[in-house]
């Protein structure tokens, strides 16, 4: 995956797994991650990305709300 980043012309991203985001984000690979919040509490269900991931810090760099109350957040990892 890394040498797929290195030669990619373009930018690559991840869509609806987070099994393969929890994967590149250990392996330090994402320079931005990008959250669709909904607004609606279900009450069960995964987590995100799984657990046994290392803490990562996240910085803010855009916070966008839409007219159909949802917002798109957009974080960088913060390396240590």
């Amino acid at each position: 995956m890394r040498r797929l980043k290195e030669r990619a012309v373009r930018d690559l991203f991840v869509f609806g797994s987070g099994r393969l985001s929890a994967t590149l984000l250990k392996g330090g690979l994402f320079d931005e991650v990008r959250l669709g919040l909904t607004p609606i509490v279900i009450g069960a269900g995964t987590t995100l990305f799984g657990r046994g991931l290392p803490r990562t810090k996240m910085g803010l760099l855009e916070a966008r709300r839409l007219n159909n109350g949802c917002v798109i957040l957009r974080y960088e990892p913060l390396r240590a």
